[in-house]
């Protein structure tokens, strides 16, 4: 219970393995042993303490190294996060980072004439932003997020654009509003529900979203409970008719793409697949992989807008996904 009151990431092993030995030299250095004994063991004593010495000096430059240019580190149960500031000398000028662990989970370029543009997973090539500007003619839009990071989607709210976000750690929301700017600096309306998003969205009334937008499949832990049958159900319920459905499936390790086709058939949507690869030139955007879901007749009205995008179809040897069966032995890439 001291640990994570006391510390802001994860020390109390280093510390710990220190303390222990020095408690394992204190413990054998107080046992009676005559005068001839203790002059053998000096040497090997000697050795011991500069080991010992040169383990926590190797401890300490190593927390040293992780904390460069980060100027906040905090954990709670669900992890450790930290913000990192460095210029990356591309020209862009300083960018502030959001990780979790080695996850990126959103950065912003400082400089004023760049802060409010959308980057890494969500700029204006990825999937998202082009179903964002290609949505941004018309009545405002009430957009659905599940997956707050610091914020980034909040870019594209327009005036009378209600941006409604579903976080489930307290830590990403005090880290998003306090480190980063898109929240404030957003003409939209922002909302910020804290808890998980199925659950909270399965105890809220219909929230006629245009768009509900899913971000939480790019780390190594995967929360299979988003996209099985019954949580579609709960998304579908909360969407317009003509809403759509946007699913960033980017990952090392996993292809969702089969998972996304047979829920897309389930329920009589469209998948469509808007991948985007960025090259060295591209300083703002990652690579990404968006699925977007919609009805038949809303793809038809959005195409034009939407530029190069591939059908997903269902394999027939894929089991669709539900709360009582998944398994990931069938997507690892």
């Amino acid at each position: 219970m001291v640990a994570p009151n006391l510390f802001g990431a994860y020390y109390e092993l280093q510390i710990g393995l220190v303390g222990c030995g020095v408690l394992a030299a204190v413990m054998v250095g107080r046992e009676r042993r005559d005068r001839v004994a203790r002059g053998r063991e000096s040497i090997l004593w000697i050795a011991a303490a500069a080991a010992l010495a040169g383990y926590a000096i190797w401890l300490g430059h190593g927390v040293a190294v992780s904390l460069r240019n980060v100027r906040v580190t905090a954990r709670n149960f669900y992890g450790q996060l930290r913000v990192r500031e460095a210029d990356e000398e591309d020209g862009m000028g300083v960018r502030r980072k959001l990780l979790h662990g080695v996850i990126n989970h959103g950065e912003q370029i400082l400089r004023q004439d760049f802060r409010r543009r959308p980057g890494t997973y969500f700029c204006a090539q990825s999937g998202v932003g082009r179903l964002m500007n290609a949505m941004r003619q018309g009545s405002p839009r009430r957009v659905g997020v599940l997956g707050l990071g610091c914020g980034t989607l909040a870019a594209y709210g327009r005036s009378g654009d209600v941006f409604r976000f579903y976080e489930i750690n307290p830590l990403v929301r005090q880290l998003a509003t306090s480190q980063f700017t898109f929240l404030q600096d957003s003409a939209a309306r922002v909302e910020i529900v804290l808890g998980d998003g199925r659950l909270m969205l399965e105890r809220e009334p219909p929230q006629n979203f245009d768009v509900l937008v899913m971000d939480a499949f790019s780390g190594d832990s995967v929360p299979v409970h988003l996209i099985t049958r019954e949580a579609f159900q709960v998304y579908l319920h909360h969407l317009k008719p003509d809403g759509v459905l946007a699913l960033n499936i980017s990952n090392r390790y996993l292809n969702f793409q089969p998972v996304m086709a047979q829920a897309a058939r389930a329920f009589g949507k469209v998948a469509l697949l808007a991948d985007y690869k960025a090259d060295e030139e591209d300083l703002e955007c990652f690579s990404s992989s968006w699925v977007l879901m919609m009805e038949e007749r809303t793809w038809a009205a959005l195409q034009p807008l939407l530029g190069e995008v591939k059908h997903l179809e269902a394999r027939g040897d894929f089991r669709l996904w539900t709360d009582d069966y998944s398994s990931i032995f069938g997507i690892l890439r």
